[in-house]
């Protein structure tokens, strides 16, 4: 635990550290949560554009379905692409990372298998749409 005057980048920085003031490892949980819907959405984390929830792209997320956020705001292309339980893995944990309890947040460790979980639902769906394709 680190004691310090709350800092970090807006949107990215774990609110429960903003509020405490303790640092701990599950605040990087948090923006590292915050990251994997910036790629999953392809937008930065706070947009101006925008006059109402969906600026702060943590508060959207955090207040919608995985089928609002997948219709209203996964870039297009990339939702083609998307194979659905590589989706749902993936959307599951970036939710995850944005729990407001940090014991709830998951470990790097396991962050790092449930993303090469949802690579493998991926890749295995490339060969099989390649398999039916021959």
């Amino acid at each position: 635990i680190l004691f310090s005057d709350p800092k970090g980048t807006l949107g990215y920085c774990d609110p429960v550290f903003i509020e405490t003031s303790f640092y701990k490892k599950e605040s990087d949980v948090y923006s590292f949560g915050v990251v994997l819907f910036e790629v999953l959405c392809s937008r930065l984390c706070v947009d101006y554009k925008y006059d109402d929830m969906r600026r702060s792209l943590p508060a959207f997320v955090k207040n919608s379905s995985k089928e609002k956020i997948r219709d209203a705001v996964i870039e297009g292309n990339l939702r083609q692409q998307m194979e659905e339980n590589s989706f749902d893995t993936f959307i599951t944990l970036a939710h995850k990372c944005l729990e407001r309890e940090q014991k709830e947040r998951p470990s790097m460790e396991l962050i790092v298998k449930k993303i090469e979980t949802a690579l493998k639902y991926q890749v295995s769906s490339k060969n099989n749409k390649r398999f039916k394709n021959n």
